[in-house]
């Protein structure tokens, strides 16, 4: 219900989500506590979802605007801005990495956060965040209502590159594949970008019992992914808060921009000013090429 709500606010162009509900029931309080994204504030609860894509000293100036022009509630903006424009963030990657949670989906282009590109089916795609393919299909996702939590696991073999691998977080641009029966419009396409929350590696059956309750996987499903074998190590992706692109990018504008003709056939890692290009595209904003 709470991702929901910001989802919502996004799409109306709002910069901002308050919840001035004074008969919260406990679980929804827990709820918003849990999320550590909302500020108490005098009436409620209050928290940024911004629409802006750029360095952290834009940012920051940014923010310290939104502040002067509003009421104290929105102090916090000041806060968060002050940090932006500190000497050296630009080497805490964390403190970046978990700001730009805070202000979902704000990305700040100048941090060095881990990125990368995950190839994923459609049949995935749909299932997990993409409301649109769902949409295309002939009787939509069937769990639908997973493309509008903020939390979810995808699972895929074990070959990475180094640097994707337990302990790792970031982001992910998911890179959604052709398929078989050729039934969706707009894949082999860049069409989605998520927060990395954690990477594990183990057996089929341990990371099911793990994240279980995360996604529309069943067990057949994860074993699967390890070719049928329960003792065969696999991976999954622990990922949150994904934002659809407002325009895939074909395969072909990727492999341009990343300079590389890569087919998408594995993860990539993709540098923060490629990370800024590509994001640029997909939401039709001014390119940081």
């Amino acid at each position: 219900m709470i991702y929901n709500s910001i989802l919502d606010n996004l799409k109306e162009g709002r910069n901002f989500t308050r919840i001035t509900d004074s008969c919260l029931s406990e679980k929804t309080t827990k709820a918003i506590k849990k999320d550590s994204t909302f500020i108490q504030v005098s009436n409620g609860w209050l928290r940024a979802n911004l629409f802006i894509a750029d360095t952290a000293l834009q940012l920051s100036d940014h923010l310290n605007i939104i502040a002067q022009t509003s009421s104290e509630d929105f102090n916090f903006c000041v806060k968060i801005a002050n940090l932006l424009s500190s000497d050296n963030i630009l080497q805490e990657t964390k403190t970046l990495f978990e700001i730009e949670k805070l202000l979902f989906p704000a990305k700040i282009f100048d941090a060095d956060i881990h990125t990368f590109i995950i190839p994923i089916k459609p049949e995935w795609a749909k299932n997990l965040f993409d409301y649109n393919l769902a949409n295309q299909a002939l009787f939509g996702a069937s769990k639908i209502d997973l493309a509008l939590n903020t939390e979810a696991v995808y699972y895929k073999s074990k070959s990475a590159p180094k640097t994707l691998k337990p302990g790792v977080s970031g982001r992910i641009i998911w890179y959604v594949s052709k398929d078989k029966d050729k039934g969706y419009q707009d894949i082999s396409s860049i069409r989605a970008v998520s927060r990395l929350d954690e990477v594990v590696l183990g057996k089929p059956q341990e990371l099911f019992r793990r994240f279980q309750n995360l996604g529309i996987y069943q067990w057949n499903d994860v074993l699967d992914v390890a070719g049928g074998d329960p003792e065969k190590e696999i991976m999954a992706i622990k990922f949150s808060h994904t934002e659809l692109l407002k325009l895939p990018i074909p395969l072909n504008e990727v492999q341009e921009v990343l300079e590389n003709k890569f087919t998408m056939q594995s993860p990539y890692y993709v540098s923060k000013e490629k990370f800024a290009i590509l994001y640029c595209r997909g939401n039709q904003l001014n390119t940081k090429e």
